[in-house]
């Protein structure tokens, strides 16, 4: 009993240490991805006390969202010139078999992998710009030929290889890290934006107090030697509604941004909501040989072309899946 009793102990202890020790690494993790996040936004956080403290549980909360929205990608596929031309999905995604092989060689002359890295299978984050046009072509319908059927067809442009790696989990933790970079980001030009705004908003409060000056001075002649001309007096009474105007404006905007606690503030938000700045979608299709979208009631022979659609507030939006090549295909 005294034995079991010891043994217990020991391997209670040893579990203690391992926990302890792993909880100093994701304590060291959290804390080196917070100044990142923090230099991209706004280094001026830095002077906020007990910041990082403030931004832990953000943080942890948009890097899960993170991990769950890189697992929605669908992957990796296999993409090649063999491939391009077996596979349906490889070929709805590039115009052309050498199309495809000049993604790759310019992956691989902007690739960080080492020549060793580069000997294996390389994965990575295909992102493109899919686009739609309207085709008119002859379609034989229950057994007769119908010229000019409209018809919306599905192409993509500008592929990009992000994220590449040797093996798909350092692929998802750096696909992670740029999500959590993105959202920085949009931090950063909401704080640059706000601040550009009071400082344009600063510079037309000195133009109107400089030209309420010069049409005071104006007045004042006038009455020196006659009396005050109707349209000065109301120039100035426009003035001094803008400058009021322009004032109440600034101080609006001075209650968002002025301090590095308001800087602060703004990241918070968008680490607490990163749903709201960084979207991901589900985009399935079902594509004919031509890349024609074929709906369900279509009879046509076609294949379903699963991706994922990555936005930035619903604005910028890319098609994307994850894929696995090799350098000396």
């Amino acid at each position: 009993m005294p034995n079991n009793f010891l043994s217990n102990a020991v391997l209670w202890i040893k579990d203690l240490g391992q926990r302890y020790q792993t909880d100093r690494v994701q304590d060291r993790v959290l804390r080196q991805t917070i100044d990142m996040v923090v230099e991209v936004a706004d280094p001026r956080i830095r002077r906020v006390s007990r910041y990082k403290k403030s931004l832990c549980i953000p943080m942890k909360n948009a890097t899960e969202y993170c991990v769950r929205l890189v697992d929605t990608i669908p992957g990796p596929v296999r993409i090649s010139r063999q491939h391009y031309h077996s596979d349906p999905m490889v070929k709805a995604l590039f115009v052309s078999a050498d199309e495809l092989e000049e993604v790759l060689r310019l992956a691989q002359e902007n690739s960080d992998l080492s020549d060793q890295e580069k000997e294996g299978d390389t994965v990575a984050l295909l992102t493109m710009t899919r686009e739609k046009k309207t085709v008119f072509r002859h379609e034989e319908q229950g057994g007769i030929v119908v010229r000019d059927v409209k018809r919306r067809t599905v192409s993509f442009v500008d592929h990009r290889l992000v994220a590449s790696s040797g093996n798909l989990d350092t692929t998802k933790e750096l696909l992670k890290e740029r999500g959590l970079e993105v959202l920085a980001t949009i931090a950063m030009e909401r704080i640059t934006s706000l601040r550009g705004q009071l400082a344009e908003l600063r510079e037309r409060r000195e133009y109107l107090k400089a030209m309420r000056r010069m049409l005071g001075g104006r007045s004042r002649t006038q009455e020196l030697f006659s009396h005050t001309d109707h349209e000065t007096v109301e120039k100035l009474g426009k003035l001094e509604k803008l400058i009021e105007e322009v004032g109440e404006e600034i101080n609006r905007i001075r209650q968002k941004i002025e301090l590095p606690k308001d800087g602060l503030a703004l990241l918070l938000g968008i680490m607490n909501q990163p749903e709201d700045a960084l979207i991901a979608k589900e985009q399935t299709m079902r594509l004919d040989w031509m890349n024609v979208l074929l709906s369900d009631k279509d009879e046509s022979q076609g294949n379903t072309l699963s991706l994922a659609e990555l936005s930035i507030k619903d604005e910028l939006q890319r098609s994307a899946l994850l894929v696995v090549f090799s350098h000396s295909a």
